[in-house]
């Protein structure tokens, strides 16, 4: 289960949930649900016996530990689409442009989380490498659906700040308990007036998208056509971000049959590769 927190013991935004661990089903990528679906499916379901391996490092990300990590690399952000839910390791949009463009890969997509909780950790991570001078090579954004949202609380019973993913579309999940005075502010904000929205899906963005290009850093930014838009762009007339709209037509899921599969990820890279005119990333 993912935890997430702030404090001294790591650089970004850790999550305590699932760090230094290896497990074989995660999030909505279930044993019960995969019981369920090979059943339904048969033994002719590509992951009727198909093991997937989740793999998390000390930072709890699905990826290897930033010092193993090459000079020359592709840093990766999202959501569940890019942690890679239901997909092999291999199978990843994050891996496979990686390999394509001969960069190792250092992938801190995770579930469940939207675009404040993209910029925090983009801050903390680009801080922390400036000072290294590790810089990536090119970063990769995937915007996850625009309504989650992030709040901070501090926590009694660890040190630092505890993050809180919010939403919406799931008011049974908000805790701790004082996430409910945020309800009434949300629902106001993010889906009746949309002010909030409006701010953040075009802030959010824009910030990251001038922190990479200000040290030189190549920058990319895709969403599922479903998933994000940048709230009346217009009225932003320093936006400059060039949104790339992925339309997945494989209708393919991964295992748990809720994730788009993995030919859809191949599709991804079509996408990538062509906004990069690939010769090479220079």
């Amino acid at each position: 289960m993912s935890h997430f927190r702030i404090s001294n013991e790591c650089p970004i935004i850790k999550n305590f949930g699932l760090s230094n661990r290896k497990i074989f089903f995660n999030s909505t990528d279930s044993e019960e649900l995969y019981n369920k679906n090979k059943i339904e499916k048969g033994s002719n379901w590509y992951y009727y016996d198909n093991e997937i391996e989740y793999k998390f490092n000390s930072w709890g990300y699905r990826t290897k530990e930033f010092d193993n990590l090459d000079n020359d690399y592709l840093l990766t952000f999202g959501c569940s689409y890019t942690e890679g839910i239901g997909l092999h390791y291999e199978d990843m949009w994050s891996t496979k442009l990686s390999k394509v463009l001969n960069l190792d890969i250092f992938n801190l997509g995770t579930g469940g989380n939207g675009t404040d909780f993209q910029m925090y950790n983009t801050i903390l991570f680009f801080n922390y490498v400036l000072k290294l001078n590790k810089l990536p090579k090119l970063v990769v954004y995937q915007w996850p659906e625009k309504h989650r949202a992030t709040f901070a609380f501090k926590s009694k019973e660890h040190s630092g700040i505890e993050l809180q993913p919010f939403s919406g579309a799931r008011p049974e999940e908000w805790y701790p308990k004082n996430s409910l005075e945020y309800g009434s502010w949300y629902f106001y904000s993010y889906l009746e007036n949309r002010g909030e929205l409006t701010k953040n899906t075009n802030f959010y963005p824009m910030t990251v998208d001038a922190l990479w290009k200000s040290a030189g850093v190549k920058v990319l930014h895709w969403t599922y056509s479903y998933d994000f838009e940048m709230m009346d762009k217009e009225f932003f007339i320093s936006n400059n971000v060039d949104l790339i709209h992925v339309i997945d037509d494989s209708n393919t899921k991964a295992r748990d049959c809720s994730h788009n599969g993995k030919e859809s990820q191949d599709i991804i890279i079509k996408y990538l590769l062509k906004k990069l005119n690939f010769n090479g990333i220079s």
